[in-house]
C-alpha cells in the first residue's frame, strides 16, 4: 500500500539551529537611555529619534498616501505626535506590554496617514468653500429636477379654477 511507503513527518531545521526568534529587519531598537532622555523632553534626543524613523515613516506614509508632499505632512503630524505622547509609551519592558518603540511608533504613523487620506477625500468632495455647489450650465438637470419642472408649467398651464 502507499501508506506504508510515506514516512513520518518530521519538521525541517529551522535556518537558526538554536531556533531563537530573531528580530525583524524593520525593528529598530531604541535604547532604554535614550526613551530616557527623550521624556524627559531633551531636544537631541528628539532629533536623534527624528532621524533614526524619518526615512521608515516617510516610506510608509508614501506607500499609504501615494504623495509625496502627504507623506512629509504625515512625517511632521506623526513626530510632533510621537514628541507630545511620549509619556504614553509603555515600552517593550514595561509590565505587561510587549511592543516596541517602532512598533508604536509605526500605529501613530499609519493613524495619520489614514486621517490624511480621510481629509484628502473629504477636500476633494467639498465645493469651493463658500457653500456654493457650482453645477455647469451646459450638463442636463437631473431626471427629477426635469420631471418637476415639466409638472410645474402643467400646472400653469391648467385654469387657475382647476389648479386649487
Amino acid at each position: 500500500m502507499i501508506f506504508n511507503s510515506l514516512r513520518p513527518f518530521r519538521p525541517l531545521a529551522h535556518p537558526h539551529h538554536d531556533m531563537t526568534p530573531r528580530p525583524s529587519s524593520f525593528a529598530i531598537d531604541v535604547p532604554d537611555a535614550l526613551l530616557a532622555r527623550l521624556r524627559s523632553g531633551e531636544r537631541t534626543a528628539f532629533e536623534q529619534v527624528y532621524r533614526w524613523f524619518e526615512r521608515p515613516v516617510f516610506t510608509l506614509a508614501l506607500r499609504i498616501c501615494g504623495e509625496r508632499e502627504q507623506a512629509a505632512d504625515v512625517l511632521q503630524e506623526t513626530m510632533l505626535k510621537v514628541f507630545h505622547r511620549i509619556g504614553e509609551f509603555r515600552g517593550a519592558r514595561a509590565e505587561g506590554s510587549s511592543s516596541p518603540f517602532w512598533g508604536w511608533l509605526r500605529q501613530i504613523a499609519v493613524n495619520e496617514a489614514l486621517m490624511a487620506l480621510r481629509r484628502r477625500r473629504r477636500d476633494d468632495d467639498v465645493d469651493d468653500g463658500d457653500g456654493h455647489d457650482w453645477i455647469d450650465d451646459r450638463t442636463p438637470p437631473p431626471p427629477a429636477a426635469a420631471d418637476a419642472a415639466q409638472l410645474q408649467r402643467a400646472l400653469e398651464s391648467l385654469p387657475e379654477t382647476t389648479r386649487t
